[in-house]
This record gives structure tokens, sequence and C-alpha cells, in this order.
């Protein structure tokens, strides 16, 4: 994708547009708003493929994300492909959250819009620090609200697979105590619909899931390290001056993470 001249011919396009004076006004606005979005869009993704560091490149999502407040549909896309980069990273925590970002939405979806009372909460027990501002469905009254939810993933079987991944994700990652929420979530769900064979399993689950915690605590408890990390110098590049904390698995050491970040600026830079 030849990203400037893309963003040359919208700018173009906008330009032709406003001084089209026979042109009604919203149809100006709306060229305007429409080539705004779109340079937007292409200037992250620009941004993101020129990032090799994992966490700036979940940054630059979780902004895209945000700028999506018109677009529920949009922001469920780019929450999906962050969560295949968390994967590729094996980052499964992460990769969990985005789906439970998603499954929030479409249960807030399912309630406000579809008046489907599901007994699911605001997730809270299972994201202490949710984002709210990820999660916002927008006005589900508007006259074109319609428009901006043709995904698939607005309705209850959706729900289920997104809280399925987030688990399968969480158990990957051995993060029992979440796994535990997910499938309580699960649970309520199973039993508003009746569906008492798919509850027993997730029950049966459960019990395997809180047997692996009590195993874990009888081994002592270990828990997540986190680093907070500082770029500076000539190498840094966009990184120059910004701060991030990192969290890594409990075994992971300073020298290993030391490492980790070289090898990711080298291979952005080049040299030794």
């Amino acid at each position: 994708l030849d990203t400037p001249r893309v963003l040359a011919f919208f700018a173009a396009v906008d330009e032709r547009a406003a001084a089209d004076a026979a042109a009604p006004d919203d149809l100006r606005r709306g060229v305007r708003e429409l080539t705004t979005r779109v340079c937007s869009l292409l200037d992250y993704h620009a941004r993101i493929e020129a990032s090799s560091d994992p966490d700036t490149i979940a940054d630059l999502y979780c902004e895209t994300i945000r700028a999506q407040d018109e677009s529920p549909d949009l922001r469920v896309a780019w929450l999906q492909n962050l969560a295949a980069k968390h994967e590729q990273y094996q980052q499964w925590e992460e990769a969990a959250q985005c789906n439970i970002f998603i499954a929030l939405m479409v249960s807030r979806y399912l309630s406000e819009v579809c008046h489907m009372q599901l007994g699911l909460g605001d997730f809270s027990a299972l994201t202490p620090n949710l984002n709210t501002e990820l999660t916002q469905l927008g006005d589900c009254t508007a006259p074109d609200a319609a428009q901006q939810y043709q995904s698939d993933v607005w309705s209850l079987e959706s729900l289920v697979v997104l809280l399925q991944r987030a688990y399968t994700y969480l158990r990957t990652g051995g993060h029992y105590e979440q796994c535990i929420e997910v499938l309580s979530l699960l649970t309520t769900i199973w039993k508003r619909e009746r569906n008492y064979a798919r509850m027993m399993e997730t029950l049966t689950e459960s019990t395997t899931v809180c047997q692996a915690i009590v195993e874990q605590e009888r081994e002592n408890k270990l828990f997540a390290r986190y680093y907070r990390v500082a770029f500076h110098g000539p190498l840094a590049g966009e990184l120059q001056d910004r701060e991030f904390i990192y969290k890594r698995p409990p075994k992971c050491v300073l020298s290993t993470i030391q490492q980790e970040i070289r090898d990711s600026l080298l291979d952005k830079v080049g040299g030794n």
C-alpha cells in the first residue's frame, strides 16, 4: 500500500468537494468526515507497520480504537486485530482482554438495543481496570444506529464464542482466577437459556480449574513480574524518552527482558 499517494488522493478529494460551491453543505461535510477518518486510519496503519516493538504496536492499536467512537463495528475489528497481535507474541492475558472488551460491548448491545437481560453485570470482577473508552457503544437510539451494527458479532452466539475464546487464552497463560470469572459468566448464560447440558460442562470445567488453583497454591503462588523500561538515546527513534510497563511471566528474569528489548531494537534499526 502506497500510503503517501493514497493520502494525497483523499486530500485532493476533500479539496475538490470543499471548492465545489454547487455541492450541498451536508455532502461537503460528509466528504470531509470520511476523508479525515480514512486518512487517520491509514496513518495509524503506517505507524503500526513501521514499529517492531510489541508494546508500541499495542499502544497504537488502542489509539486507533479510541478514535472509532462513532463506529462500533470498526472498533470491534481493530480489537480483533489487536488480539491476533497479542496471540502472535504469546501474550495470552492481553489477547483474552481484547475478547473480553468485545464481549462487554456485545453484552451492552444486547441489553440496550435488544432488551435482552443477561444478568452479566459490567464485567468488573473480571477486568477491574476495564478501559471504558474501548467499550463504549455510542448512541444506540440514533436514526442511523442500525448501520453501525452490521457485523455478525452483535449476537448472543458471538458473545458465547468471545467468552470461550477468552477462557482459552487465559487457560493457556495459566491465569486460573480469571478463568473462573469467565466460566461464571458462561454459566449465567446457560442458566438463562436453560441449556443445562452446557451448564453442566461449564461447571465441570470450573471444578478442574479450581483444582489447578489449589495445586498452584500448594506449590507457592507465583505472580507476574513487572518491569519499568525507559528508552533514551539515538537508537530509540519514536520511543525516545517514552516509558512502558512490561508484564512478563513469573520466571522471566531481568536479563531475559533486556535481551528481548535489545533484539527488538536491533531488528528495527539494524547493526550490532
